[in-house]
């Protein structure tokens, strides 16, 4: 997925791209992996209610269209997104894919991510927005294009809160990218900064899955942490956004 700057972008690359995303199944397959898991074929297939050998069919297509990676675990083979940056397509995609306000045609599924889910391994939705307006309104993060950066007090406090975007597995990536949210229009924060502001969140136990893929829910020592602990609000009609 990586593409030098100096490479030109082929009609057929964008084609193959758009043709494996084109069908409805496999875009929903794609949704699924969006929360950063690996799954197996017969998981993803049991989600979007195919049969295995269909779901392999799909599979290999996304493959092929570097939009899936498979893994092996011992005997078994697990599928996940081919990086952060097909995460970012997907985003994209579904923005552009649905300009209008959200609140008159949103789906039942948008409802149900809305109030938070994950894009990829960072926090997304009305939490992820919250979280970056939060850590603005402090004067610990501005933006910069379409990226952000810690101002040396936001630095300083993030570290002291626990926060470690130095990990290894997050030094390749971009530190903050101003990631476009789907449902809100508005960015919450990606990238290596992103990811590790959720991994504390999770470490924390302050999130929690929801009951469909991609869905997380502060937990009450989240809320609470949240609040009194980050300083942060919770977004505006949160509440009642939750039932």
């Amino acid at each position: 997925m990586n593409t030098k700057a100096t490479e030109p972008i082929l009609p057929h690359h964008l084609s193959h791209i758009a043709a494996a995303l084109a069908d409805p199944t496999r875009a929903e397959m794609i949704t699924v992996m969006m929360d950063g898991r690996a799954y197996s074929t017969t998981a993803l297939s049991v989600h979007v209610n195919i049969a295995p050998s269909t779901a392999s069919h799909h599979l290999a297509v996304l493959t092929s269209a570097n939009l899936v990676e498979s893994v092996r675990s011992g005997r078994h083979t697990y599928h996940r997104l081919a990086g952060p940056e097909v995460a970012v397509i997907v985003e994209s995609l579904a923005v552009f894919g649905s300009r209008k306000p959200p609140e008159p045609r949103m789906s039942k599924r948008a409802r149900l991510l809305r109030p938070g889910r994950t894009c990829y391994d960072h926090l997304a939705g009305q939490l992820g927005v919250a979280l970056r307006r939060g850590l603005e309104s402090r004067n610990w993060l501005r933006q910069i294009e379409d990226r952000y950066e810690l101002s040396s007090d936001g630095e300083r406090r993030l570290r002291e809160l626990g926060v470690n975007w130095q990990a290894p597995a997050l030094s390749r990536r971009c530190f903050a990218r101003a990631c476009l949210d789907w449902t809100e229009r508005v960015p919450h924060i990606g990238g290596t900064l992103g990811a590790a502001l959720f991994a504390c969140f999770v470490e924390r136990k302050w999130i929690a899955n929801g009951p469909v893929p991609r869905q997380v829910e502060l937990t009450p020592l989240g809320q609470e942490a949240w609040v009194a602990e980050w300083g942060l609000a919770l977004p505006t009609n949160f509440d009642e956004a939750l039932r």
